[in-house]
């Protein structure tokens, strides 16, 4: 329980709130991309769709993943730990971090995404013989 409290406050405090936020917004594009693609759809009108209609639903249930951070956490660092790491982030180096770090994961979200768009579309122009031939209409 002590450790739980503790792992509570740190998530509080790192940031883990905004870094979910911005997974779920990554996870959305490439999901509507994916649906957008696959239907022959509007990636915009499909993104909109989703950023309408399906993104309030996830970001309404964010504070679970908050809740699972925290126990996470709680069950493999000790409470003096999580302690001296929320009072890490309280610092001014920690704030620092805390400030660089959603723009250093959307840079390396951005380029994850692209980077996965060019070797699928790289491993799918060599291999689209033996993946239609096991059925894969590519």
């Amino acid at each position: 329980a002590e450790a739980l409290a503790a792992a509570r406050d740190f998530v509080a405090v790192n940031g883990s709130l905004e870094q979910a936020r911005l997974a779920l917004q990554a996870t959305m594009r490439q999901m509507a991309y994916l649906v957008a693609t696959q239907s022959g759809q509007n990636p915009a009108r499909v993104r909109e769709i989703f950023d309408s209609v399906l993104a309030p639903e996830f970001e309404a249930r964010l504070p679970e993943m908050v809740d699972i951070a925290a126990a996470a956490w709680a069950s493999h660092m000790s409470a003096d730990e999580l302690r001296a790491l929320a009072a890490f982030y309280r610092s001014p180096l920690g704030e620092r971090l805390k400030q660089a770090t959603p723009q250093v994961t959307a840079d390396s979200m951005a380029f994850g995404a692209r980077w996965g768009e060019q070797v699928g579309r790289e491993a799918v122009a060599k291999h689209r013989l033996e993946l239609r031939a096991r059925g894969l209409k590519i």
